[in-house]
């Protein structure tokens, strides 16, 4: 009995040296990134910029960071990856589908561009195609759970900068042809273009959804909202693409495109050019055909207005903001500058009948601070904070300058209109 005790005691010490002996009980953490260890020399900026209007076969093993910010789980991307890095977004493509498996939203990837084609697309460049027996010559995976938030700009902010980056929308709702419809057409699988409007200035834009999406089916709300989107375009049309319906968010009440939004003018979106053009706003000469104009200097865009140098004699020129809702009370705010004072020619006024017809319109004066003649030119003065609550209905803002090419010649210039419940 004595001698059965030993050997059981015996085996229970040797099972736990061999136990011991085999499992490690602690474990090394994971490199930082997961599976790979190449490290970036160039940005996607820096990539897109080596495009000069023909296809490219990069040469060089240049090699950039990026985190993947659209996949093909839903169906609406085919065989394609979006990625974007701090400078810039770019649409990889790939000889196979199912990407989502190994390259999902989140995940941080590293990209060899040797041997790999830039090549524009109707408007977007592209890199690839990348074909599945070389997938890992060009692609190294790094850690999930990388979070890109969505840059949040108006429709009219949207240019060449924001392609294939992830974006967001406020205050927009689908159109009435668009609104209560399936996303695309199913049978047979139709790719279907459905139209989205800015309550603020009602601009629109296209957003694009593939008839093999597995959303195709489901209904466009009818409501007002947010849309967070992959910005592309396809020649000269201005494209979105949702990821999935959980980028729609749309719970509210629909609004009066141009009236139901309120209005934050930066003028950052504009051209520099001598007939300024701001989607919902108008710019009309009333006297003369000299306009306000869209400027920039250092890197600060404004309108501007002048009468030096005129062909004409006279000038009238009225910017009026778009159509701003006065059913509940508001205020408006802007900031002014000046330069080379001749005379005080700009002024501020208030319309609620204003149809188009300047002229026809019945317009107040609103009392703010304008720049005087004793002013240090091109200082910004801010206007102070506008009571509109003593108007109904819905309402235009005009800034008008009046003057004349010999003796009234003074510069004036806007910036940041601001409109805000009080």
């Amino acid at each position: 009995m004595k001698k059965t005790l030993l050997i059981l005691g015996l085996f229970s010490v040797l099972s736990v040296l061999i136990w011991n002996g085999c499992v490690k009980l602690e474990f090394d953490a994971p490199p930082a990134t997961e599976y790979c260890n190449w490290q970036a020399t160039t940005t996607i900026a820096d990539l897109k910029a080596l495009y000069a209007g023909a296809d490219l076969v990069i040469q060089d093993p240049l090699i950039f960071e990026a985190v993947v910010v659209a996949d093909d789980s839903s169906g609406n991307f085919y065989r394609s990856i979006i990625v974007q890095d701090a400078t810039a977004g770019i649409e990889v493509r790939f000889a196979v589908t199912d990407l989502y498996n190994d390259y999902p939203v989140g995940r941080k990837v590293f990209v060899n561009c040797q041997g790999l084609t830039l090549s524009n697309y109707n408007g977007v460049l592209q890199l690839g195609e990348i074909q599945e027996a070389l997938i890992d010559d060009h692609i190294c995976r790094g850690p999930k759970g990388q979070v890109v938030e969505p840059k949040v700009v108006s429709i009219d902010q949207l240019d060449e900068s924001y392609i294939h980056t992830l974006i967001k929308l406020e205050d927009v709702q689908f159109t009435s042809g668009s609104a209560g419809k399936t996303y695309a057409v199913s049978s047979p699988p139709t790719s279907v273009n459905q139209l989205l409007e800015e309550c603020s200035s009602g601009e629109t834009i296209i957003l694009r959804n593939s008839g093999y999406a597995d959303f195709v089916n489901e209904i466009t709300p009818t409501g007002s909202g947010s849309i967070t989107a992959i910005y592309s375009v396809y020649q000269s049309d201005r494209q979105l693409f949702i990821r999935h319906t959980r980028d729609v968010d749309m719970p509210n009440e629909r609004c009066v495109p141009g009236i139901g939004g309120l209005l934050d003018e930066d003028f950052e979106g504009i051209d520099v050019t001598d007939n300024l053009q701001i989607a919902g706003w108008s710019n009309i000469a009333l006297v003369g055909s000299r306009v306000w104009y869209g400027r920039s200097y250092s890197g600060n865009h404004y309108a501007e207005a002048e009468a030096y140098q005129d062909t004409n004699n006279e000038m009238d020129a009225w910017l009026i903001t778009p159509p701003i809702d006065l059913s509940t009370p508001k205020t408006i705010s802007f900031e002014s500058a000046m330069a080379f004072y001749k005379h005080d020619g700009l002024s501020v006024l208030i319309s609620t009948d204003f149809s188009g017809d300047v002229a026809a319109a019945t317009w107040t004066a609103l009392p703010c601070t304008l720049p005087i003649s004793t002013d240090t030119y091109y200082e910004w003065i801010p206007s102070g904070p506008i009571d509109l609550s003593g108007y109904s209905g819905t309402a235009y803002v005009a800034f008008r300058y009046k003057g004349n090419k010999t003796s009234q010649t003074t510069k004036y210039q806007i910036d940041n209109v601001k409109v805000v419940e009080q």
